[in-house]
């Protein structure tokens, strides 16, 4: 038979430990995909390489399939001759995507029922009060130990920490040179306010219109701090992208077609604030800034600024070319880590007191 390539937006993914069916929706009709490759971790690699909702390309022969009345699967499919490849990631949102499995599939995702739980005896309480006792007590013990990007530590908390651990290594009075320090992917801000807090001048750099802008409850706690302290400096916010918008990327987050407008920091073309701030920061640091990390990294080395960084997610899908000193690509958390402390040989790698992904790269400069 000819071979037929097919592109479509993958909308369903089921997992074997020897093959793969993928179900694709190619210009309003249903095809699907059967990968059986001879090399078996193949399969492991395709889960990396393709997800739910991107737009991939497949290469193989058709073949009859036997289907019964109920099944939603049509009676031909594509029997893959090599793996299926991206051609685009996230080339739908979730709405348009959640509409498309509908129409090809005739269902709808619903939220799952939460278990009703009977409300606990005397006895139950107790237990459950020292279990509870317990667990806070080891959480506290081992946050020494990277447990991934979750953390159940207040964020307050979180960047105070890594705040302190920042001003032992470099002080306030160098810290405050210039723009002062420059807070890659701060999101809320609350490593900002921890810096604000310990009388640093901080800027948040990050996307989202949120920028900035801290929960109720922690503003409240930095409103009261600012009038009863005179050592408080505020810290300012900029809506910028670090290093710019990386293609591929879930800009969702960022306030949808208007992030196009927003500007790149950390780049050639910097222009107005984003120049000024940049130009004159005395350190860029970041809590968890994902796509941002290595743009951050890379424009501290290059302008010879101390740079102090907790790296989270890898997205290897989005860095393909990652590839360590030893030849191997960037795939783990600890690939990750290793990856950044080569790019220069004073960096140094600590381990912050707090759950979750807790590896601080970092260099104090020359």
């Amino acid at each position: 038979m000819a071979t037929t390539t097919i592109n479509g937006i993958a909308l369903k993914f089921t997992f074997f430990s020897a093959f793969a069916i993928i179900d694709v929706e190619n210009g309003g009709a249903h095809n699907v995909i059967l990968y059986d490759p001879d090399d078996k971790t193949m399969i492991r690699t395709l889960r990396r390489t393709v997800k739910v909702g991107d737009l991939i390309s497949c290469e193989g022969t058709w073949e009859t399939i036997k289907t019964n009345t109920s099944s939603f699967r049509p009676s031909q499919r594509l029997r893959a001759s090599s793996a299926p490849a991206c051609v685009k990631m996230r080339a739908v949102d979730g709405g348009e995507l959640q509409s498309l499995r509908q129409a090809t599939f005739g269902i709808e995702r619903r939220p799952k029922k939460r278990r009703k739980i009977a409300a606990p005896n005397k006895t139950t309480t107790t237990t459950t009060t020292t279990t509870t006792t317990t667990t806070a007590t080891s959480t506290s013990t081992s946050a020494g130990k990277s447990m991934g990007h979750s953390s159940k530590m207040n964020p307050r908390e979180r960047g105070s920490i890594f705040v302190k651990f920042i001003l032992s290594k470099i002080g306030k009075e160098k810290l405050n040179q210039g723009t002062g320090v420059v807070d890659v992917a701060g999101g809320g801000g609350h490593v900002s306010m921890a810096f604000s807090l310990a009388g640093v001048k901080s800027t948040v750099v990050d996307p989202r219109d949120s920028c900035g802008i801290l929960p109720k409850r922690d503003r409240k706690v930095y409103r009261r701090a600012m009038k009863k302290d005179a050592m408080v400096i505020k810290y300012d916010t900029h809506r910028a992208y670090f290093g710019g918008k990386v293609d591929g990327s879930d800009v969702a987050y960022s306030g949808g077609g208007e992030s196009m407008s927003i500007p790149a920091c950390g780049t050639s073309k910097d222009e107005g604030k984003s120049k000024i701030l940049m130009d004159e920061c005395s350190l860029v640091c970041a809590m968890h800034p994902d796509e941002a990390t290595e743009p951050s990294i890379n424009w501290a080395i290059e302008k010879k600024r101390p740079f102090f960084l907790v790296p989270c997610c890898v997205f290897s899908r989005l860095f393909p070319q990652r590839r360590s000193s030893d030849g191997r690509s960037v795939e783990t958390p600890a690939d990750f880590v290793k990856y950044l402390l080569e790019k220069h040989p004073g960096t140094k790698l600590a381990t912050l007191d707090i759950d979750g992904a807790n590896q601080c790269v970092y260099w104090t400069g020359t």
